[in-house]
């Protein structure tokens, strides 16, 4: 991911209605699977670290990412990180009881996401899950994706093949980010078609645009906790190493 890109997200995380909007849904989706307080996680490709944050509230978190610019920010906020590429994870087997990988599988430098799968299932224990999130569908390639460096886009069924091979029983998978797709997708392919400008969807929003995006992720929750989706912008996965 270009340098920029991560002083845009540092910027806005916080309050941004997608990252938000992301947490709120990812997060709790995870406490259903939490069952004691002091577990060992790994957030794997961890970027600024703000989810870090969050996941100390449930044990001891580790970070790993493979830029130096973003082990940087992590290390301003006094995280424990380390760099180190998800395809090559240096801990012991059966060391996590939990892991976190938000967007990342999907990124040009993880030359193989299945190799990567399978490492992540190598360091859980035996009760131990993992917590995913990539972003869906080849045809929503965009400008953002050339900065973020973007390298595939799934559909259920891919990831679910993918999870199953490397050694995960599905525990739960959906589509997300269903009810704002249709603006998402027109948004971007007006943007695919008429402008050449390479540039970041991660900027501020107007104050009410924000809160309603927001609000709508958050009733999208109440939907995924009871059904999957079946189509949205990205995917969500809870997987028990099997």
């Amino acid at each position: 991911m270009e340098k920029q890109e991560y002083s845009n997200i540092y910027n806005v995380e916080k309050n941004h209605w997608w990252y938000k909007g992301m947490r709120y849904i990812s997060f709790n989706l995870l406490k259903k699977y939490i069952y004691k307080n002091k577990n060992k996680i790994i957030d794997l490709g961890c970027g600024t670290g703000f989810n870090m944050i969050y996941l100390k509230k449930y044990g001891n978190v580790f970070g790993i990412d493979s830029s130096n610019y973003a082990i940087k920010i992590c290390k301003k906020r006094h995280l424990n990180v380390k760099k180190a590429s998800i395809e090559k994870l240096p801990f012991k087997n059966n060391y996590f009881d939990i892991a976190t990988c938000f967007d990342v599988i999907y990124h040009k430098n993880v030359k193989d996401d299945l190799k990567a799968l399978k490492e992540i299932n190598r360091v859980l224990n035996k009760n131990g899950f993992l917590l995913i999130r990539v972003p869906a569908y080849k045809f929503l390639l965009s400008k953002h994706d050339k900065i973020t460096h973007t390298k595939r886009r799934y559909i259920i069924r891919e990831l679910k093949n993918k999870l199953i091979k490397s050694g995960f029983k599905i525990e739960k998978l959906t589509y997300l980010n269903y009810l704002l797709s249709p603006l998402i997708i027109l948004s971007r392919l007006i943007n695919n078609l008429f402008f050449t400008k390479m540039e970041s969807d991660i900027k501020d929003n107007n104050w009410f645009i924000n809160n309603l995006f927001y609000l709508i992720l958050k009733l999208e929750f109440r939907i995924i906790k009871f059904f999957n989706i079946p189509f949205g912008i990205s995917i969500i996965a809870i997987a028990r190493k099997n």
